[in-house]
């Protein structure tokens, strides 16, 4: 019995500190995200501004009450990258939601495999090269701070299964 209470409360403390150290990067990662995202929508590209409501839903659809459907998909803006031979456009993420909801892993791949081809066309044909070369950095650091945020959040997750095995074993030990 006390074996299990002893391992119980290992659990606990691995856990709390696995939650306590990736829920400041989480806040770190956000904050560096909301960083770029301005920095891209007021200097970069204020064209291309543009942000989601949290509270409309990505996709709905509702019927209404005289029978009536009505369908609703909201889309974000998206940025365009000539890599010479064709051109790759992505998603421009802007609130928490579109780290779930984007395929930001597959915009992270492909800008991580094209880089040293939009870079070489941009150096070669563009007439703004330094303004080019950090929307695209911009896009890039953004697309990291998800990753990294998703990977965060799941290490948190995993932080609080360990609390929760904890309070399994310490308090439903003869259970087990």
């Amino acid at each position: 019995m006390s074996d299990t209470i002893a391992l119980g409360s290992i659990f606990a403390t691995f856990g709390s500190s696995v939650v306590a150290i990736f829920s400041m990067s989480l806040n770190t990662l956000y904050d560096r995200f909301l960083s770029d995202f301005m920095i891209f929508s007021k200097s970069l590209e204020p064209e291309k501004y543009w942000i989601r409501w949290s509270f409309i839903k990505r996709k709905s659809h509702h019927i209404l009450y005289n029978g009536v459907s009505t369908y609703q998909e909201l889309t974000n803006s998206m940025v365009k990258f000539n890599v010479g031979s064709h051109t790759i456009e992505f998603f421009i993420p802007t609130i928490k939601e579109d780290f779930y909801d984007l395929p930001n892993w597959k915009s992270l791949l492909v800008m991580k495999k094209r880089k040293k081809d939009y870079e070489s066309y941009v150096l070669n044909n563009s007439e703004e090269p330094a303004n080019a070369l950090m929307i695209w950095d911009c896009i890039y650091d953004e697309l990291c701070c998800i990753a990294k945020y998703r990977m965060a959040r799941f290490a948190v997750v995993l932080g609080e299964a360990y609390i929760l095995t904890s309070i399994i074993m310490a308090f439903l030990y003869r259970l087990i």
